[in-house]
């Protein structure tokens, strides 16, 4: 247990560190416009797996000051770990 808790406390310090040297665009991103471009990345997968998504579009207008790349990068993690670990 010891040796789990010291590699995430070393990987957090290694992912610190990147974020320190690279350098963040750092723009006003509409939310939406990233799931849909994340989404649109999986569509194949979640077309083969017969996933479907369900969105409420209807307070989807969320704009945030951030890293596209970086927000990008979140959401098509999670898109890949909801495929990956879907129940058939």
């Amino acid at each position: 247990m010891k040796t789990n808790s010291l590699n995430v406390l070393v990987n957090d310090i290694l992912d610190l560190s990147k974020i320190s040297v690279e350098r963040l665009i750092m723009e006003d991103i509409v939310i939406y416009d990233v799931m849909m471009d994340s989404i649109e990345t999986f569509m194949h997968d979640l077309v083969n797996k017969n996933i479907s998504l369900k969105f409420d579009k209807r307070n989807s207008y969320c704009e945030v000051k951030c890293d596209y790349q970086k927000l990008s990068q979140v959401f098509k993690n999670l898109l890949s770990n909801a495929i990956k670990y879907n129940k058939d």
